[in-house]
């Protein structure tokens, strides 16, 4: 290289240094212009390209130049970076290797490595990649970020919290390596600390629209609704493309229940990424709830096209198939549900084999799943296993003990919690999960409507000493009422506030017993000075300890009205007459269905829509005029 070809390099790399990179890149090329084979020069061009966000242009410099040099390692660590920040990353792997042939103790090197393997999802891979960075260079805070990160890709949330707690002590003026932190608390439910490392990154990084995002989600997670509506917002206000951020603000505004809100932002989402997978699944969980079902199977269906391992869109094509009636395919949809965060900690993996179709023979282990009204609702497919070879042992919550004994005299029952080990004993020659019966036993719609009768049986005992030692029992006719539900994610959607049913407590000669477990005292008081109607409690029941006695409690009644909660499902259990008030939108659970009249699950249980998101009146005004109707 010529004298003065050294002297215009040796001014671009202190332009460079500088930040001046205009300068940098015009004396740069004048170097280049003298000596056309210089590798220095293409490499800064590419550096400098690169910086300014010009990938395709950096690569050509890059890749030139390595033709006249082969021994620098550093041309092939930036060539990498290039590539992959152009989602070329089985390429850019190729000369990260060839960097780190030259320099195997590359900390950088490795740690770009790790991430070109981690966006090919091999997690294994980038894992020991980040721990080659820290072995060369333990004070490098993103290698300890980025495996946090893969572990909590492998859902080990508790293996991933320390590795960022270490990098906050070696960076603890990084946001990224606060929002990190944050995230990792977030998937460990600790969304009140989490709060704390977004606002920590926020302080160091205002316009950080990914901390201001992840913030959201937390807040979300919380039910701060409108502060997270807030979060969303920033984010998106400091970055309009933000597709994330939009599919986020989706999801609160469905929780808010402003269903077409929440259309939009999913749209908007997909505008701006037409292959963002969640968006789609959330797009067609919002057309699911405005009833479009037509439209929301085709969503699922696309983003399962995308991503045909994506858990939660096969789990929601899966619910809504079930809604519809078509149980054939839904079953087999909702198997996915296992791979889905939510339900993480129902995994069960065990050394006893899992049921395949049509392989429920020999001693089998049934896992009870979800709630307690889940459990009661698939015990009634149960009398549809009718191989005789099949030796049922049945997990299930206790308090349900005693109504399973007496209904199901041939089923073994253990402990729900006995299940909750993969270390369970016993010889069993095949295992599922009870929801799983219905794709084991290739159940469809005419199958389960042959068998739809009563499956659970009251103690008859009990409830005969009810109705002698309560007077009100005797008096007649009597609705049990129950008004709330505690379910974790949908409880809010299905309960309702007991004075709203004073349609139906202003009924004239009908008597109300209270079904509601919990602490209702109040309430009911509170019901009763504004009706000035008397809603029994039977004291010597207490409907969430006493399970048995409230079947009992239940069959002493004439007829009940009850949201979708467990009552719901044992006055169906038993042929109850009753009414079921369904709420709108996601809390409308898969076996209510869209359009019965009577439950096809429970026939005795007239259904009872709620049409408007935000108000009960008009449903419990027709569920009033129902029940007064048989009286």
């Amino acid at each position: 290289m010529s004298i003065k070809s050294q002297s215009q390099l040796r001014l671009a790399v202190q332009a460079f240094q500088a930040g001046k990179l205009v300068e940098a890149e015009r004396n740069a090329t004048a170097a280049l212009e003298d000596e056309p084979r210089s590798a220095d020069a293409l490499h800064l061009l590419g550096v400098i390209r690169g910086v300014q966000d010009r990938h395709e242009e950096a690569e050509r410099f890059l890749k030139k130049a390595t033709e006249f040099e082969k021994r620098n390692n550093f041309i092939f660590f930036n060539l990498a970076k290039s590539l992959s920040a152009q989602d070329k990353d089985e390429e850019s792997i190729r000369w990260h290797k060839k960097a780190l042939e030259l320099d195997p103790r590359h900390a950088m090197s490795w740690l770009n490595y790790g991430k070109s393997l981690f966006k090919l999802n091999d997690i294994g891979g980038a894992i020991a990649a980040y721990d080659k960075a820290i072995s060369a260079n333990g004070n490098l805070a993103e290698a300890y970020t980025n495996k946090g990160i893969c572990l909590r890709a492998r859902q080990a949330f508790d293996q991933a919290l320390p590795l960022h707690q270490v990098a906050i002590k070696l960076s603890p003026n990084s946001p990224e390596v606060w929002r990190n932190h944050g995230v990792a608390l977030s998937d460990l439910n600790r969304h009140e600390e989490a709060l704390n490392s977004y606002a920590r990154a926020i302080e160091l990084a205002p316009n950080h629209a990914e901390a201001w995002n992840n913030q959201g989600v937390a807040l979300n997670d919380l039910r701060r609704h409108e502060e997270a509506l807030t979060s969303y917002a920033r984010a998106i206000e400091i970055k309009p493309n933000y597709a994330s951020a939009w599919n986020n603000r989706g999801i609160v505004l469905a929780a808010l229940k402003r269903h077409m809100d929440a259309l939009e932002c999913y749209e908007r989402a997909i505008e701006i990424n037409p292959a963002f997978v969640d968006a789609w699944s959330n797009l067609g969980l919002a057309l699911s709830d405005i009833q479009r079902h037509d439209q929301a199977l085709e969503s699922y269906a696309r983003a399962i096209e995308l991503n045909p391992d994506h858990p939660e869109a096969h789990h929601n094509k899966g619910l809504l198939e079930l809604r519809r009636h078509d149980y054939l395919s839904g079953f087999k949809n909702c198997l996915w549900r296992w791979k889905t965060k939510e339900f993480l900690s129902e995994r069960f993996d065990s050394h006893i084999p899992r049921c395949e179709p049509g392989s429920v023979r020999g001693r089998i282990l049934l896992r009870a799943e979800q709630g307690l009204g889940d459990e009661i609702f698939y015990c009634g497919l149960l009398p549809l296993v009718s191989n005789p070879e099949a030796k049922l042992t049945l997990s299930a919550d206790l308090r349900l003990h005693p109504i399973l004994k007496r209904s199901f005299p041939s089923v073994e029952l253990i402990d729900r919690k006995d299940t909750a080990s993969e270390l369970i004993g016993g010889d069993y020659d095949g295992q599922a999960a009870i929801g799983d019966l219905g794709y084991l036993l290739g159940l469809d719609k005419e199958a389960i409507q042959s068998t739809r009768k009563p499956y659970l049986i009251p103690n008859a005992e009990k409830s005969s000493q009810l109705k002698s030692s309560e007077p009100i029992l005797r008096k007649g006719p009597i609705c049990g009422l129950s008004w709330r539900s505690k379910n974790q994610k949908f409880g809010q959607d299905k309960s309702i506030q007991l004075p709203d049913f004073a349609p139906l407590l202003k009924t004239p000669g009908l008597s109300f017993v209270n079904l509601q477990y919990g602490d209702v005292g109040d309430e009911i008081a509170h019901t009763q000075s504004l009706n000035g109607i008397k809603i029994h409690q039977i004291n010597q029941i207490d409907p969430f300890s006493d399970i048995d006695g409230l079947l009992s409690l239940i069959d002493a009644c004439d007829v009940i009205l009850t949201t979708s909660n467990v009552t719901a499902h044992l006055a169906g259990s038993i042929g109850k007459k009753g009414c079921v008030l369904i709420p709108y939108g996601q809390g409308r659970l898969w076996y209510w269905h869209h359009d019965d009249d009577f439950s096809f699950w429970y026939p005795t249980l007239k259904v009872f829509y709620q049409e408007d998101p935000h108000d009960w009146s008009s449903t419990i005004n027709k569920a009033a005029d129902w029940i007064k109707q048989i009286f």
